[in-house]
């Protein structure tokens, strides 16, 4: 009696395992599915970020604004502010995290953060928010060593949502990186001509 009490049990255990298998494998393949498609879409973002250049130009309006809420206070603001930024958010830090301000009639605000350091490569993060709403954020890294900073390259998508800010914001680095090109451009002729207004040959 016990062995067949035993050989029962061990069948049901059996068929249990089987039915157990076969419905994680109907799961696995479900989630395969899943994964396979968002991994499609974060592909895709990637590919849209990289060639509609909105990485580059959320980091060249980050590190091009960082310091104006020191130099807005400054004489020469008026040069230094190429592309007409206004209402320029206050920081006591001299580096702050947020660089906020309005332009064309619309607030932006971009954010460095979750800054890391490994070995010799730096890690961190950049929001773009515009309007008071969060429309991308991007991971990056940076080779850095004693005597050599590579700059931020992108490494992954952790936010987008696609919409007319787009065109705005690569016009406004635009802009901004031409703008800044011809102010230091002014700046190295004014130098050249008060250094030739002090010779006599």
């Amino acid at each position: 009696m016990a062995d067949q009490h035993t050989a029962l049990l061990i069948a049901a255990i059996n068929e249990f395992r089987t039915k157990a298998n076969a419905a994680f494998e109907l799961a696995k393949t479900a989630h395969g599915a899943a994964t396979k498609d968002a991994a499609q879409t974060v592909a895709e973002a990637r590919e849209f970020v990289t060639k509609a250049g909105l990485f580059s130009a959320a980091l060249e309006m980050y590190e091009s604004t960082q310091h104006y809420h020191a130099w807005c206070k400054h004489d020469d603001w008026a040069a230094l502010n190429v592309i007409g930024v206004t209402d320029i958010v206050a920081h006591e830090d001299e580096m702050p995290e947020t660089s906020a301000f309005t332009w064309a009639k619309q607030v932006w605000a971009f954010t460095l953060s979750d800054v890391s350091y490994f070995n010799s490569s730096k890690y961190g993060t950049l929001l773009v928010e515009h309007q008071g709403r969060p429309v991308m954020k991007v991971r990056m890294s940076a080779d850095c060593h004693a005597d050599y900073d590579s700059g931020w390259r992108l490494v992954d998508i952790e936010a987008l949502v696609v919409g007319p800010w787009v065109a705005v914001l690569t016009e406004m680095a635009t802009k901004m990186e031409l703008g800044e090109r011809y102010r230091q451009l002014e700046q190295q002729a004014q130098q050249v001509r008060a250094q030739a207004a002090r010779i006599v040959l």
